[in-house]
């Protein structure tokens, strides 16, 4: 049997995202698979989860000879966790496959000779990757850090990325390298006069997301402030030459 292993860590994420690129990538699984899903904290690997237990039991009953997900860190963040996992599954059969780790499909085909270091390998660099980012991604948020006020702390004050609407309507978390690109786009297309309905037209298409009139305000707004405080301090940066001036 195949699955299908979904994990969100918030409300907010939304699950068919996950599904629609595992899909994309293996479409002979549409009706062809059992879905199964967890909501929880990335930095809950130890914590239970309930339909990942099923798989497990699933796997070591050798009835499930498949497992897909998004992405490996889906399974466990942590690496040794996640090497464990892949050991547990080799010495029952079962294959896992992710569609942004697609490129160790190969590696999964090879002798086990050079799979079972290679794989060893490659699990322990993305695994050391992603713990670092998340490691990163908490420091961020605890402590505060903000860039220029917009673009590093939303509106609501949510650090390091925003929430916003999908083209379906479902909040979706935008990361903050997403929330950069718009928000660039966003001041270009203003200062090239274009209207706003077209500047949302431009955003939808662009990064499936559906902002509001109200956000390209605010960017405009924003910028207005920051040209503002720069022409502040550049007018008071020459009232004190001048004074220095007349001090000499």
């Amino acid at each position: 049997m195949k699955v299908i292993y979904i994990r969100t860590s918030t409300k907010e994420q939304n699950p068919k995202i996950q599904l629609r690129d595992i899909y994309k990538q293996w479409e002979e699984l549409q009706g062809n698979s059992e879905i199964y899903q967890d909501k929880q904290s990335a930095w809950k690997d130890t914590a239970y989860r309930e339909s990942f237990e099923k798989i497990r039991e699933g796997i070591q009953a050798k009835n499930i000879s498949d497992i897909y997900v998004w992405d490996w860190d889906r399974l466990f963040r942590n690496r040794e966790r996640l090497q464990e996992f892949f050991r547990f599954c080799k010495e029952h059969g079962c294959l896992i496959h992710s569609v942004r780790q697609h490129f160790a499909e190969s590696i999964m085909n090879m002798d086990d000779n050079f799979r079972e270091p290679l794989l060893d390998m490659l699990i322990s660099m993305l695994g050391w990757l992603s713990e670092e980012e998340s490691t990163k991604k908490s420091e961020r948020v605890k402590n505060a850090v903000v860039d220029d006020g917009f673009k590093r702390t939303s509106f609501r004050k949510n650090k390091w990325g925003d929430k916003l609407r999908d083209l379906e309507g479902n909040m979706v978390e935008v990361p903050f390298e997403t929330i950069d690109s718009m928000y660039k786009d966003i001041v270009k297309l203003i200062d090239k006069g274009r209207k706003y309905a077209l500047i949302q037209k431009h955003i939808a298409k662009k990064y499936s997301i559906a902002i509001s009139l109200m956000y390209i305000t605010r960017v405009k707004k924003h910028e207005l402030d920051k040209e503002t405080t720069r022409k502040r301090k550049k007018d008071g940066h020459k009232d004190n030459k001048k004074e220095e001036s007349k001090q000499v």
